[in-house]
């Protein structure tokens, strides 16, 4: 990257470098679209996963690839052993990543990387997928004695990770449904069967299974725009057969390697990071950060059961806001510390003019005909399930934040500063501060419609523009 303008030389280039993998099979950066992926989405395409000795795709009799099996071949494997098809590469993710960036002045700035973890609903802690800045060393091209490296550690206390939220979904998302699949006609298949978004090709599957008999049938399709990412596999299992002539019905189970529900998942985010300076001569120190995570406020859907709605899991302005900032000096000990408190507003909003809701079917049927315009399309249709929900909306306050000073470990200075907001339009309006003194200092803020009978200012408020302060 060169900075030129008009008339002047340009000045010198920064060079930037990524990580693009080594000359082994699979260790790449991924090509769009790929359906090699781990759970998370991130690249996982390697020979030793997918029993491959190269990104084979079986071909149809006449040798050409076939478009369903390119599908088919990766799916079928992801769903039928999710563990292992869909399990994070270590430090693959970093593929693509800026490896280093080369300064004007020949200096260069490499990173390191290492891959994201978390904990499941159960505490449990788990590899997912992504990766993360570990180690940055500033080198000035001439000695490498004078190294300054950055160590960032993305753990609890106990040692344990900070990370929370990657891992609350299932691998897989599963619904089990009654199926009922009527005959039509003399090749008992029913002729509406590809107007349900079965891929072509695949009747004649079901056709063989239903005439036959057989307990059991995999599909594997895509489904809207999600192609090179989402694919079902239906699993009929015979429970009985029925004495009408018509009709049999079955167990049906519906797998999807994406989730359902996937506006609202639930995103990777560390509770506690600890950035250590090293350099030839030592520890230069650290500084630890913790920030506001689930353990402050809880979530409102941790899980997210049938029928995979958009309802909100929790409130993303609580999450990731600096709680506690603790530097420690090259001897470890503590010598500042920065506490933030907050006052965390929610409210789920039971107005019918903004309710949601998700329907999917507890049962289905692949039938002769359309009849869609005659299904009892309510709630109290017992073969459509529903979920109703409603909008959180609120905000998070800085209330206080106090700074302390150490000294051996014993806080020898100390000061306070806390922040009271306007009910009219939630910004700062008043703020007290008291340093290791004890004195105090007050600052108030007014806004337009702190006044009354000014025309310009009733203006501004006509006009909806009350955040900006007018005095203080």
């Amino acid at each position: 990257m060169q900075k030129t303008s008009l008339g002047t030389a340009a000045d010198p280039a920064y060079n930037f470098n990524y990580y693009t993998g080594s000359n082994t099979v699979g260790d790449i950066v991924p090509p769009m679209f790929s359906p090699y992926q781990d759970h998370w989405g991130y690249f996982n395409g390697l020979p030793q996963i997918w029993n491959m000795i190269s990104f084979y795709v079986p071909t149809s009799a006449d040798g050409i690839p076939s478009l369903i099996n390119v599908f088919y071949y990766p799916y079928e494997k992801i769903i039928s052993d999710p563990m292992n098809y869909r399990k994070v590469v270590d430090k693959m993710a970093s593929n693509g990543c800026i490896k280093s960036i080369e300064y004007p002045t020949k200096g260069v700035l490499p990173f390191q990387y290492e891959q994201n973890t978390a904990v499941d609903n159960n505490g449990t802690p788990i590899v997912v997928g992504g990766v993360r800045v570990n180690k940055t060393t500033i080198f000035d091209a001439i000695d490498h004695t004078k190294d300054v490296v950055t160590e960032y550690k993305y753990n609890k206390e106990d040692g344990s990770t900070s990370g929370w939220g990657a891992g609350y979904d299932p691998l897989i998302y599963s619904n089990i449904t009654p199926l009922r699949i009527y005959k039509c006609g003399s090749s008992n298949v029913p002729a509406s069967l590809s107007t349900y978004g079965i891929l072509n090709g695949f009747s004649k599957v079901v056709e063989s299974v239903y005439a036959a008999g057989n307990s059991t049938i995999q599909i594997i399709g895509a489904v809207g725009s999600y192609v090179a990412a989402i694919a079902a596999e239906i699993i009929i299992n015979r429970l009985i057969y029925l004495f009408q002539a018509d009709w049999k019905d079955y167990t049906l189970t519906e797998k999807f390697i994406n989730p359902v529900n996937s506006n609202v998942v639930m995103p990777l985010q560390y509770s506690r990071v600890q950035v250590s300076a090293i350099s030839a001569t030592g520890n230069n120190g650290k500084i630890i950060y913790e920030f506001t995570s689930k353990d402050n406020f809880g979530l409102n859907r941790p899980n997210m059961p049938f029928p995979y709605s958009d309802e909100q899991r929790y409130c993303y302005w609580f999450s990731g806001l600096p709680k506690v900032i603790s530097i420690f000096d090259n001897n470890n000990q503590l010598v500042n510390k920065t506490v933030n408190e907050y006052n965390y507003n929610s409210n789920n909003y039971l107005n019918q003019n903004f309710v949601s809701q998700k329907w999917s079917p507890s049962m289905k049927n692949f039938d002769c005909a359309s009849k869609i315009s005659s299904w009892e399309l309510t709630s109290t249709n017992l073969n459509i399930a529903h979920s109703l929900y409603y909008p959180y909306f609120g905000r998070t306050e800085l209330t206080e934040t106090k700074e302390y000073t150490y000294k051996n470990n014993v806080a020898i200075i100390n000061s306070s500063t806390k922040y009271c907001y306007s009910p009219g339009n939630y910004q700062v309006k008043q703020v007290l501060s008291s340093n290791s003194k004890n004195e105090q200092l007050e600052t108030n803020v007014y806004y337009p419609f702190d006044y009354n009978n000014i025309p310009d200012l009733q203006t501004l408020i006509d006009k909806n523009m009350v955040i900006a302060p007018v005095s203080s």
